[in-house]
């Protein structure tokens, strides 16, 4: 009985993470917003969930551009857009 209430709360505890994990949308206006950008050019990146945790990546260079955990997201290349238009 006591395994199955640490199981059961270990994986509540799990879907509460996923839940909270920063959608690509979310990684988008962070990304706006820090680089100050009117419409950026979203097809080269990439968006990778790793169900606690998410991050986008330049597909062409291979890169991260963002990091995201529980609703908090890092804008971490700040030079993603002008390596863009190159």
């Amino acid at each position: 009985m006591k395994s199955i209430v640490i199981l059961v709360v270990a994986a509540g505890f799990l879907f509460l993470l996923n839940y909270i994990n920063p959608k690509f949308d979310d990684h988008k206006s962070a990304i706006s917003t820090e680089i100050k950008l009117d419409s950026p050019v979203w097809e080269n990146l990439k968006y990778k969930d790793f169900f606690v945790a998410s991050f986008t990546s330049n597909a062409s260079k291979g890169s991260m551009v963002s990091f995201g955990l529980c609703k908090y997201v890092k804008v971490v290349d700040t030079e993603w857009s002008t390596s863009q238009e190159k």
